[in-house]
């Protein structure tokens, strides 16, 4: 497993990555089909963490078995996080922060959240073993 430190600037990495892949997913969607603002925005959003998934799962915390499970449990941490951010946004927001500040201050508690849920809870090294009852996936 690697240290905490190392782990966190490849999480940052993988964001900064599945970032440029979601919106050129949306950019391609909106300009190159019929698909409206809003499902080439889910659609960006889901090819993101697809690729933050697989980066993540591989190069950030070395899982060695991949498996349906650890991506169920990939996607709640990713609902549990995002809602985190939306309850930051609202709470800072209503205590009279600046919308932009608001924001930064919702991503933040977002990412350090997925971060320390992914390390804790998704990628946990315990649940890597070898002949688990999930099917892995590559």
């Amino acid at each position: 497993m690697l240290g905490l430190t190392r782990q966190a600037i490849r999480f940052g990495a993988v964001g900064v990555a599945n970032t440029a892949v979601g919106l050129a997913a949306i950019v391609l969607l909106q300009t190159c089909t019929n698909v409206g603002p809003y499902w080439s925005n889910a659609g960006g959003y889901a090819a993101g963490l697809i690729v933050s998934y697989f980066a993540n799962a591989r190069w950030t915390f070395q899982a060695q078995n991949r498996s349906m499970a650890m991506f169920l449990r990939f996607f709640l941490a990713f609902v549990f996080s995002y809602g985190a951010n939306l309850i930051a946004l609202h709470g800072t927001m209503s205590m009279g922060l600046p919308v932009l500040l608001a924001q930064m201050l919702g991503m933040a508690t977002y990412s350090v959240l997925f971060f320390f849920v992914c390390r804790l809870i998704v990628f946990k090294p315990s649940r890597d073993k070898p002949g688990s009852a999930s099917p892995e996936i590559s």
